[in-house]
């Protein structure tokens, strides 16, 4: 955990006001100002043909000259951002720190104003490369290798996919590309058409087994005795016992299927990170043999099931006889749903695999959960919802299909798997400035910030979900104790109750960037009571660490924000 701090934290003794300011319209006319600037390497050296953009009232993308110049002209007042890019090297903002961490400083622009001194550097990109073998040692052709970084999700570490992926050649060579500095796990998946197993990744391929030394020594006796009595074997010979089934699966570098107990590869800035190499091994499967039945003990028809590993989900339609199987799994977790077609009956289990077959599972099917209740339009005028689609989403995604709203307002998820669940809508482009989501009440909680459970069977309804075309924002100024602008600082918000601390929810907002004129934002914050501060360096991942949280609130302000309030909080550093 890294927490870097303002020399002094602010605190609520620090507040100047806490006022409503009128705001400054930005026209959306040609303007007169204008952001020019060089990109360069580490080195100094210009970067020609560069990939420059320009975001906020109006967004450009201009290429670099030989000289690494670029120039932004009849620009609107307003704030805007500056990102480059090139081939070989690493995005950067200006005013960002270091790739990848933390946003780009906001430039506030006066109408006429010219800011002709924008200097960066682009650090050139790192790569990790290596070979995949096979277990003979062979190369492996079509080997996928993934990067992840260790990140909090919902208040526990994990490992987090980043980065791109490459793809072995026939050689098993890799080369990722384009790597940013930082900590990764690197890992191998086997191909889905390895021609050692067939299919053993997606599809969930048949069954392969390795052979013992006493399944060799015994088929070496039988063709012995076969040839020397001219006769078939005697029948009294002992067949060796069939040995476990096995498989390719995901390997860490440096050889372990466990990522917890993955050796991290540290890349910086520019860095080739070769000889990262990875030995594929076959590891211990299993199989399930379901039998779905319905309420009556009898196999249920018109029934179709699904496998999920977390990775990826096979399904199938199960025959008369409702029984369902599924070979070459790899050690793990796995979740079945069976529901009938349609869903009015379904039935939900998770099954931990580690080499052990399953052959007597009973899914018994019985009424299946369902979530209902009705979308509310706060302000005027609401949408046409016969011409206007809005959803309804349970996360995680791909559990559920989105649920249509209705003209009346009214919407049902029919048929959800038990689980913990999140709520949210999508809205067509066209209308999605005019709404934000405001809540979505559950029981008496917003389902749109902290999950709420769901069990086999359970009917949730009078779900209420609220639009608002007023959504609350806190903005102000971040000023030195002389009450000079603190440009380039980040200020973070977060929900004063730790039961919000939620991985992706709308009361952990990403942090704002104080701009050149020391400005901050944060636009579509639900009402509630919140915690302020100023810190040198944050990424949004640390605010998914709920002992960066805890230990920020300690050192932070306090800020309520009502129903739809414009509220101004202006900060100071103390002396």
């Amino acid at each position: 955990m890294r927490i870097s701090l303002l020399p002094v934290v602010i605190a609520s003794a620090f507040v100047v006001s806490a006022v409503t300011r009128a705001q400054t319209p930005v026209s959306s006319s040609q303007g007169t100002a204008s952001i020019a600037g060089t990109i360069v390497a580490a080195d100094g050296a210009p970067i020609a043909r560069a990939i420059v953009s320009i975001g906020g009232p109006v967004a450009f993308t201009l290429v670099t000259d030989d000289r690494g110049r670029f120039d932004f002209l009849a620009l609107p007042a307003g704030q805007y951002t500056v990102t480059a890019s090139k081939t070989g090297f690493l995005a950067m903002a200006y005013g960002q720190a270091e790739p990848g961490r933390g946003s780009g400083l906001p430039l506030d622009l006066k109408a006429a104003e010219r800011r002709a001194d924008l200097h960066w550097i682009l650090p050139r990109a790192a790569s990790i490369a290596g070979r995949i073998l096979d277990q003979g040692g062979q190369p492996m052709r079509g080997a996928i290798v993934l990067l992840q970084r260790r990140r909090f999700v919902d208040g526990a570490p994990q490992l987090v996919s980043c980065c791109g992926q490459a793809t072995t050649d026939s050689n098993g060579l890799y080369r990722l590309r384009g790597v940013p500095p930082g900590e990764y796990a690197v890992s191998a998946i086997p191909p889905g058409d390895y021609l050692a197993i067939p299919e053993v990744f997606t599809t969930y391929g048949s069954e392969t087994r390795r052979t013992t030394d006493e399944e060799v020594q015994w088929a070496l006796r039988e063709l012995s005795g076969a040839a020397a009595s001219r006769a078939p074997a005697a029948a009294n010979t002992r067949t060796p016992a069939r040995s476990r089934t096995v498989s390719y699966g995901r390997i860490y570098y440096p050889g372990t299927p466990d990522g917890d107990r993955a050796t991290m590869v540290v890349v910086r800035a520019g860095d080739e990170k070769n000889g990262i190499d990875l030995s594929m091994t076959l590891q211990p499967t299993a199989f399930i043999r379901a039998r779905v039945v319905g309420p009556d003990g009898q196999p249920a028809a018109n029934v179709s099931l699904s496998l999920s590993d977390g990775w990826s989900t096979s399904g199938a339609r199960l025959g008369a006889d409702g029984v369902f199987t599924r070979r070459n799994l790899l050690a793990g977790r796995y979740t079945l749903s069976a529901k009938t077609v349609p869903p009015a009956l379904g039935a939900y289990q998770v099954v931990d695999l580690n080499g052990v077959d399953v052959s007597d599972l009973v899914m018994t099917l019985g009424p299946v959960a369902h979530i209902s209740g009705r979308v509310v339009f706060e302000g005027d005028p609401a949408p046409d919802l016969t011409t206007t689609q809005v959803s309804v989403l349970m996360r995680p995604l791909g559990l559920t299909s989105p649920a249509r709203v209705a003209a009346d307002g009214t919407f049902t998820v029919p048929a959800v798997d038990p689980g913990r669940y999140r709520l949210s809508v999508t809205i067509p482009a066209a209308s999605r400035g005019a709404w934000t989501l405001k809540s979505a009440m559950v029981d008496g909680r917003d389902a749109a910030d902290v999950p709420f459970e769901i069990a086999a069977g359970q009917a949730i309804g009078d779900v209420v979900v609220t639009l608002t075309s007023r959504p609350a924002r806190l903005s102000g100024l971040l000023l030195t104790a002389d009450g000079a602008p603190a440009a380039g600082y980040y200020v973070v918000a977060f929900a004063d109750d730790p039961a919000m601390w939620v991985t992706g929810g709308r009361r952990v907002p990403a942090p704002a960037r104080s701009s050149t004129e020391g400005r901050y934002t944060f636009a579509g914050l639900p009402p509630g009571t919140y915690r302020l501060a100023a810190l040198t360096a944050v990424d949004a991942s640390d605010l998914a660490n709920p002992d960066f949280l805890a230990a920020l609130k300690a050192q932070s302000m306090v800020v309520t924000i009502a129903d739809g309030e414009n509220k101004v909080q202006d900060l100071r550093f103390g002396r």
